[in-house]
């Protein structure tokens, strides 16, 4: 889209998206810490001091943003739906299987991360199950619905049902229950999604990683004897977060590839590799995971999560830029899926505002979960 020679409507739909894009990955960014919490805690260390630290600790990173993370995945659908409406329409008819187990999750998560720590009858590691399970089938679903739309597979199977020469089977489809499956159930969706619970569990990660180096730091200011096994206990810890995250490096790489191998559509390959700028975004990916990785085990904790964001940032961003100049590729433009002008000039207008007000409530809210931890390390 050459923005300098386009109309109103044009560029205007390209901010809109852009916004989109913006908050998945505000979204992707802080839900890592959340979902990837619940994925890490499934490879628990064997130790039982240091299972309790460990879930000590990604409890504590959780609790900033256990839910506040997902005002920008509600941000993301309402401008969706009021720019793009015949793009929520294909989205949220085409993929309403996968939508309904992110919905579940999100749910599950939620309610069972609360009630792990006030269950009163006792069965808080029944709800800590629950919380892990629902944090590793919620990104697989997200993951899925990236994967679908970035195929081409949902536009073109809903492009067919409603303008199509198809477009009276859609009442069949929707009674026969193929609708169910038929815009997201492939090998590439799949992979897709099992690299988003990678990549969550990689950021989770490295953020726990900087949690610990925090917490070790305030351990070495005391010299007494419970601080000092604490002390150990946190090293050790370090140390099984850098193998965790490593794993977690690896399965996404491995991932990324085999999403590849397994798309047989030959024009969305070349579109996810060789289009608009992204080669530079995969030499940034590229170069964000090895720096990570390399700062990572040099005990370098903030640059390997900055790193590892510039990664994540990518990775979406990709996603996103590879679609342009459509919404839904390849049979839904940016402009055609776009309401009028005076919509998209309110619904910015609207999110300035918005955003005006929730990220220094965001900010606040992380100073005041992280002063405790604040002040005891400055003791």
């Amino acid at each position: 889209m050459n923005i300098l020679h386009s109309t109103e409507t044009e560029w205007l739909a390209l901010i809109c998206a852009l916004v989109i894009q913006l908050c998945l990955i505000l979204y992707t960014l802080s839900a890592g810490a959340d979902f990837g919490g619940g994925i890490l805690s499934l490879f628990k260390p064997k130790d039982k001091a240091l299972q309790k630290l460990w879930r000590q600790t990604i409890d504590e990173a959780i609790a900033p943003i256990w839910e506040s993370n997902h005002v920008w995945l509600i941000v993301a659908i309402v401008v969706l739906f009021v720019c793009f409406p015949v793009g929520f329409s294909w989205i949220s008819i085409g993929l309403h299987g996968p939508l309904l187990f992110l919905l579940l999750g999100i749910s599950l998560r939620g309610a069972a991360f609360v009630f792990a720590h006030y269950d009163p009858q006792g069965i808080s590691k029944t709800w800590y199950q629950v919380f892990m399970i629902s944090s590793t089938f919620t990104p697989i679903s997200l993951g899925i619905i990236a994967g679908a739309i970035a195929s081409g597979q949902l536009a073109e199977v809903m492009h067919n049902l409603m303008i199509g020469e198809k477009a009276n089977q859609l009442n069949y489809m929707a009674v026969d229950g193929s609708l169910w499956w038929s815009t997201w159930w492939a090998p590439f969706p799949i992979m897709v999604g099992l690299m988003a619970v990678a990549l969550f569990a990689w950021l989770s990660a490295i953020y726990l990683n900087v949690e610990l180096v925090n917490k070790t730091i305030s351990a070495q200011q005391h010299n007494s004897t419970e601080d000092a096994e604490t002390l150990n206990n946190l090293l050790a810890l370090q140390k099984v977060t850098r193998i965790r995250a490593s794993f977690a490096q690896l399965a996404l790489a491995l991932s990324a590839g085999m999403a590849l191998f397994v798309l047989d559509d030959s024009l969305a390959i070349e579109r996810l590799l060789w289009g608009s700028y992204a080669p530079w975004l995969h030499l940034t990916v590229g170069l964000s995971a090895i720096l990570a990785l390399w700062t990572l085990w040099y005990n370098q904790a903030h640059l390997a999560r900055f790193f590892g964001v510039m990664q994540a940032i990518g990775i979406v961003s990709g996603w996103t830029v590879s679609s342009l100049p459509y919404l839904l590729p390849t049979h839904l433009p940016l402009a055609e899926a776009a309401a009028s002008p005076k919509t998209l000039w309110a619904t910015l207008l609207c999110v300035v505002i918005a955003l005006t007000l929730v990220l220094p409530s965001l900010w606040y809210l992380i100073k005041i979960f992280k002063q405790p931890q604040l002040e005891k390390t400055s003791v």
